[in-house]
């Protein structure tokens, strides 16, 4: 015989616990309404990141995922966790602003670049209408780090000298600083330097100002992966 689950409970609450895990467990491969619920509220939160309401657990859909659960769960990669459900649901009927988790460094570092996403990509760009990797993460630092530099060699030298409240990290968290080093038209080969700086978004994303892109984007990190140079952090 099929087993029976008796819900506990009255109406109300038994709406209430089916509605915050409406989104847990969707992900890549994922189709249907509740994709498409999901991909309307992921639109209105960043409409930067493009998500298009079709119904499919696309790459966009997990790229604005990711990101999201970066910022606001300790939950990583583009399956949705069951606490990541219930901020989608509460920030669909508009509670979620009422009360929003708090962010660590990294989270809100993350949030902060997140709304540059878009903006283009050129190199010594001054914020507003155009920026650069190291001027983006100048910017989204410009709280926690007032007096960090512009230049993505200069912030690695801060993070190798533990300066601006900035250190090396070992364990990787949303968020992070990401300094790679790899020959570029902009470089040259005899360059030793630092030669691009992200933030980490989990271990599949980072968000940067990309040449490549031409502008701010979240970007696969593994073609990058071969190139890093360090990660770093602000860890209270």
């Amino acid at each position: 015989m099929p087993q029976v689950v008796t819900l506990r409970g009255n109406f109300s609450d038994v709406y209430q616990q089916v509605e915050t895990a409406a989104f847990a467990g969707l992900g890549p491969a994922s189709v249907g309404p509740k994709v498409s619920r999901l991909q309307k509220i992921l639109a209105r939160w960043n409409p930067r990141l493009g998500v298009e309401v079709n119904g499919v657990f696309d790459l966009k859909t997990e790229r604005a995922i990711s990101l999201y659960q970066a910022i606001y769960s300790k939950s990583g990669g583009a399956v949705i966790s069951g606490e990541v459900s219930q901020h989608l649901v509460r920030m669909s009927d508009g509670s979620f602003w009422n009360h929003p988790p708090t962010k660590t460094p990294g989270q809100q570092l993350l949030y902060q670049a997140a709304q540059q996403l878009g903006v283009p990509y050129r190199l010594g760009g001054d914020g507003v209408s155009s920026t650069d990797c190291g001027r983006l993460v100048q910017q989204s630092t410009a709280k926690l780090a007032p007096e960090l530099s512009r230049c993505a060699d200069e912030q690695y030298r801060s993070a190798q000298k533990g300066l601006h409240g900035l250190s090396v990290v070992r364990e990787p968290q949303a968020g992070d600083l990401v300094f790679f080093r790899y020959p570029s038209s902009q470089s040259g080969e005899a360059y030793a330097g630092v030669t691009h700086v992200g933030l980490r978004v989990d271990s599949n994303w980072m968000l940067a100002a990309s040449a490549g892109a031409g502008k701010v984007v979240v970007q696969k990190s593994a073609p990058l992966r071969p190139y890093l140079l360090a990660t770093a952090g602000f860890r209270s």
